[in-house]
């Protein structure tokens, strides 16, 4: 009879677990409490806030066309990597308490809709791990974008304002441009000037002795004036121009470029090989380029570069 009993009661137990189980799934407590850090109704959004104790940036879609801070154009693709992390963000496990003290800085990233919050959460970095803790509540969790495991999120939510710009080095059409200049590292110079009715002609001050009179090929021309448009960098590439042409042996331009508008701006590009590692060989698709008198180096494309700094023979070739 005791046995009987016995049975009864752990019988009993079992199904209050079972019910208990059912009715709260523990195992889901993590995936709820943490449900409110993925950004799950973008198309709504018309504001994004990104603040530290510091500094802020900020974007709003006006016409349907994200702005930074609602006046310049923004970086595409930095705009899009962000939204794409934010509709992905997910919660790995919940932060112990022996990871406290949290580091002093953090970032709060605010999505709205006018000026009703939509998403908002505060992220940390911690010993090389992201982690968030949304505003009101004590716990901090772990985050990451599943498959993106060596993701940065901190250069993703970006603070810098740089880091969301078109990053646009010149941007001329054909009718704006009156004068280039090309001075290649080895070879020939030569340049061009275009007056106001959009005539073309060289620029004899580059003239050498044996060259001819004859004008230059008109629709190679008409296209190095046309490669003006749009040239855009990637990054500051982290090197001071000082630390390039005070080198020893200081480095030599593979080329130095000069365009001037009509409006009475000018540019200058000098373009350098990028070299990766110390004593290695030279980047195939990038070049360092130390542009108007700013200081530190940029990193650009060679598919902007290579069309600018074709060999002289390439508009005159019966000059040589």
């Amino acid at each position: 009879m005791q046995a009987r009993r016995s049975t009864g009661i752990i019988i009993s137990l079992l199904l209050i677990i079972a019910l208990v189980l059912v009715f709260t799934d523990p195992w889901s407590t993590l995936s709820r409490r943490g449900s409110g850090v993925k950004l799950t109704n973008v198309g709504i959004v018309d504001r994004i806030s990104i603040a530290d104790r510091s500094d802020s940036v900020q974007f709003l879609k006006v016409s349907e066309e994200w702005l930074l801070f609602g006046r310049e154009p923004v970086n595409e693709v930095a705009l899009e990597n962000l939204i794409f992390v934010a509709e992905r963000l997910q919660v790995v496990s919940t932060v112990p308490d022996s990871v406290e003290p949290l580091p002093a800085s953090s970032k709060r990233i605010a999505f709205l809709k006018g000026n009703e919050i939509v998403l908002e959460y505060d992220l940390y970095t911690h010993a090389g791990r992201d982690m968030i803790r949304i505003p009101g509540r004590d716990q901090l969790y772990y985050v990451g974008v599943p498959g993106y495991s060596d993701l940065n999120l901190n250069r993703i939510f970006s603070i810098s304002v740089n880091h969301y710009l078109e990053h646009i080095l010149i941007d001329l059409l054909p009718s704006e441009i009156s004068k280039i200049e090309v001075i290649p590292g080895e070879g020939q110079a030569y340049g061009f000037m275009q007056n106001e009715e959009g005539e073309i002609s060289w620029l004899r001050e580059h003239m050498e002795n044996g060259d001819s009179m004859e004008d230059p090929d008109e629709m190679a021309t008409r296209l190095l004036f046309s490669y003006f448009t749009s040239i855009r960098f990637e990054r500051k590439a982290g090197i001071m121009v000082d630390q390039i042409t005070q080198a020893t042996p200081p480095g030599v331009p593979l080329a130095t470029l000069y365009v001037e508008s009509f409006d009475g701006k000018s540019y200058t590009l000098k373009v350098f090989p990028f070299l990766e590692n110390t004593g290695g060989k030279p980047h195939m698709f990038k070049a360092l380029v130390a542009f108007n008198e700013d200081t530190e180096a940029l990193l650009v494309n060679y598919i902007y570069l290579d069309v600018l700094m074709r060999d002289k023979s390439h508009y005159f070739g019966r000059m040589e």
